[in-house]
């Protein structure tokens, strides 16, 4: 069977929505950031965060996120 995965639902290329008998498995509850090294500037986050949350989160230790996308704050 199936699964598509499915986060903000902000795609325009509708691919988090099912079309078929898939299962969907919302990652909205995914949204943690695990760790973060300082050493390698590496963020280890779950699937679902949002991406404002872990610019938001770089930021603070003085790293950036090379991404913006207009959705970034439900994405």
């Amino acid at each position: 069977m199936a699964v598509v995965p499915q986060g903000g639902n902000t795609g325009l290329s509708v691919g988090s929505i099912p079309i078929h008998d898939e299962i969907v498995l919302s990652l909205s509850n995914m949204n943690k950031i695990i760790e973060f090294d300082q050493n390698s500037g590496i963020i280890r986050t779950e699937a679902g965060v949002i991406l404002e949350n872990l610019n938001t989160f770089a930021n603070d230790q003085g790293y950036i996120v090379p991404l913006d996308l207009a959705a970034k704050g439900s994405c």
